[in-house]
Protein backbone atom coordinates (compact mmCIF):
# COMPACT_ATOMS: atom_id res chain seq x y z
CA UNK A 1 0.00 0.00 0.00
CA UNK A 2 1.28 3.77 -1.16
CA UNK A 3 2.39 5.74 1.99
CA UNK A 4 -0.02 8.46 1.13
CA UNK A 5 -3.23 5.95 0.59
CA UNK A 6 -2.10 4.63 4.06
CA UNK A 7 -1.94 8.28 5.67
CA UNK A 8 -5.51 9.11 4.44
CA UNK A 9 -6.78 6.08 5.56
CA UNK A 10 -5.34 6.29 8.87
CA UNK A 11 -7.12 9.40 9.61
CA UNK A 12 -10.59 8.66 8.18
CA UNK A 13 -10.25 5.98 11.20
CA UNK A 14 -12.74 7.76 13.45
CA UNK A 15 -11.26 6.12 16.96
CA UNK A 16 -7.88 6.64 18.90
CA UNK A 17 -6.17 5.14 21.45
CA UNK A 18 -4.23 7.67 22.79
CA UNK A 19 -0.91 7.39 25.59
CA UNK A 20 0.47 10.51 27.64
CA UNK A 21 3.38 11.73 27.47
CA UNK A 22 5.37 11.77 30.60
CA UNK A 23 1.91 10.59 32.63
CA UNK A 24 1.39 6.34 32.46
CA UNK A 25 -1.93 6.32 30.93
CA UNK A 26 -4.09 5.22 28.07
CA UNK A 27 -7.36 5.84 26.75
CA UNK A 28 -9.46 4.87 23.88
CA UNK A 29 -11.17 8.47 22.56
CA UNK A 30 -13.03 10.40 19.56
CA UNK A 31 -10.55 11.30 16.91
CA UNK A 32 -12.00 15.02 17.62
CA UNK A 33 -10.45 14.76 20.82
CA UNK A 34 -7.18 15.10 20.00
CA UNK A 35 -4.95 18.01 18.78
CA UNK A 36 -2.20 16.61 15.96
CA UNK A 37 -0.75 20.08 15.90
CA UNK A 38 -0.13 20.42 19.47
CA UNK A 39 -0.22 16.93 20.10
CA UNK A 40 -3.03 17.20 23.17
CA UNK A 41 -5.89 14.61 24.29
CA UNK A 42 -8.62 16.90 25.62
CA UNK A 43 -10.89 15.53 28.26
CA UNK A 44 -14.14 16.48 29.57
CA UNK A 45 -13.71 17.61 33.55
CA UNK A 46 -15.99 16.36 36.07
CA UNK A 47 -17.15 13.53 34.33
CA UNK A 48 -17.78 10.59 36.81
CA UNK A 49 -20.32 8.65 35.24
CA UNK A 50 -18.43 5.86 32.55
CA UNK A 51 -22.01 5.88 30.38
CA UNK A 52 -21.87 9.53 29.67
CA UNK A 53 -18.46 9.35 28.85
CA UNK A 54 -19.07 6.33 26.53
CA UNK A 55 -21.77 8.12 24.73
CA UNK A 56 -19.50 11.50 24.71
CA UNK A 57 -16.35 8.98 22.74
CA UNK A 58 -19.21 7.17 20.45
CA UNK A 59 -21.04 10.29 19.37
CA UNK A 60 -18.08 12.38 18.60
CA UNK A 61 -18.86 14.96 20.92
CA UNK A 62 -16.78 17.80 20.26
CA UNK A 63 -14.27 19.52 22.57
CA UNK A 64 -15.35 22.15 24.76
CA UNK A 65 -13.03 25.56 25.65
CA UNK A 66 -13.15 23.69 29.37
CA UNK A 67 -11.94 20.85 28.25
CA UNK A 68 -8.33 19.96 29.86
CA UNK A 69 -5.73 18.80 27.25
CA UNK A 70 -2.65 16.83 27.93
CA UNK A 71 -0.09 15.33 26.37
CA UNK A 72 -0.09 12.45 24.22
CA UNK A 73 0.46 10.73 21.13
CA UNK A 74 -1.40 8.36 18.89
CA UNK A 75 -0.93 4.94 19.25
CA UNK A 76 -3.49 3.50 16.89
CA UNK A 77 -6.88 4.28 15.00
CA UNK A 78 -9.40 2.44 14.89
CA UNK A 79 -13.06 2.22 13.18
CA UNK A 80 -15.03 1.03 15.65
CA UNK A 81 -15.31 2.26 19.39
CA UNK A 82 -15.38 -1.27 20.45
CA UNK A 83 -12.68 -2.40 18.47
CA UNK A 84 -10.67 0.70 20.11
CA UNK A 85 -11.51 -0.04 23.49
CA UNK A 86 -11.01 -4.07 23.43
CA UNK A 87 -7.26 -2.84 22.05
CA UNK A 88 -6.45 -0.20 24.86
CA UNK A 89 -6.86 -2.94 27.24
CA UNK A 90 -4.32 -5.07 25.46
CA UNK A 91 -1.99 -1.77 24.95
CA UNK A 92 -2.53 -0.69 28.86
CA UNK A 93 -0.71 -4.29 29.33
CA UNK A 94 1.48 -4.10 26.52
CA UNK A 95 2.36 -0.69 24.91
CA UNK A 96 5.24 -1.65 22.90
CA UNK A 97 2.87 -4.36 21.52
CA UNK A 98 1.16 -1.38 19.77
CA UNK A 99 2.64 0.31 16.88
CA UNK A 100 1.36 3.78 15.10
CA UNK A 101 -0.08 2.03 12.66
CA UNK A 102 -4.27 1.44 12.16
CA UNK A 103 -6.37 -1.77 12.00
CA UNK A 104 -9.24 -2.25 9.58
Amino acid sequence: MHLLTFKILFLQLPYLICEGIGEPWVEAVHRSWYNDDKKLCFWPPRIKDSSKLRGFVENGYKPDSDWIGYPAKIRKAYETYEKATAKMKRAIKNSEDLLDTTDT
